[in-house]
């Protein structure tokens, strides 16, 4: 069971009463080994954004291999969240975390955190980075870099302001 897609649009849910924002995807499998990835939807209505303005640094640890690896990317054309395999028995579970999606003068800072099975190894790997841009944000676009995913369901909340 579950939803089935290469990609998943969640738009219309930032608003400037909340300035973090956690989306939970619960029980994530890939049709094969791959990616996830996110990018941001902006300029006033959901227009995807696919140039180079995503930086993401990553670090993960594999219980199969041992020790901790760290992976830098650069300027690309999403924000990298990590890798996710096939294992139907151990799916991925993530949560991401959105700083003040809606405001218009600082750059949109990203952080995930991952636990799952990729290529027969069970890893945990955290992510961090940023959205080279003060537009806001109208929404997120969850992606894989090839295939497609399933998951149980996805939660988003905001953290009210204080």
């Amino acid at each position: 069971a579950g939803t089935t897609e290469s990609a998943t649009d969640i738009n219309g849910y930032f608003t400037s009463d909340y300035d973090i924002y956690k989306l939970y995807i619960v029980n994530l499998i890939a049709s094969g080994n791959t990616t996830l990835q996110l990018q941001v939807a902006a300029t006033g209505s959901y227009t995807v954004q696919t140039g180079s303005d995503y930086n993401t640094s990553q670090n993960y640890n594999s219980a199969n291999a041992g020790g901790l690896a760290a992976n830098g990317y650069g300027s690309t054309a999403q924000y990298e969240l990590g890798h996710i395999g096939s294992s139907t028995n151990f799916p991925t579970t993530t949560e991401i975390v959105i700083f003040k999606p809606t405001s218009t003068s600082k750059k949109k800072s990203f952080h995930s955190f991952q636990l799952g099975n990729y290529d027969g190894q069970r890893y945990f790997q955290n992510s961090a980075g940023y959205w080279n841009s003060t537009t806001a944000i109208t929404g997120i676009r969850i992606k894989v870099a090839s295939g497609t995913i399933t998951y149980d369901n996805m939660h988003l909340y905001g953290i009210k302001n204080s």
